[in-house]
């Protein structure tokens, strides 16, 4: 019974951490942009739109 609800526990913290593995980027115009970032540099950030994470790769000037 405690192997069965350490498996059920492990599992559903998996999920749940997957679930709420986002990033939202808040520009200097208040825009919130839901995404998954991908690399910060020292003037850009590289992301992905959280819907479409097999999309694009965009690019954010870190002055805006």
């Amino acid at each position: 019974m405690k192997k069965l609800f350490l498996f059920s526990a492990l599992f559903f913290t998996t999920i749940y951490s997957n679930v709420l593995g986002q990033d939202i980027i808040v520009t200097k115009d208040a825009k919130r942009i839901e995404a998954q970032v991908n690399e910060v540099n020292v003037n850009t950030i590289k992301y992905k739109h959280f819907n479409n994470l097999d999309g694009p790769v965009y690019i954010l000037s870190k002055a805006q």
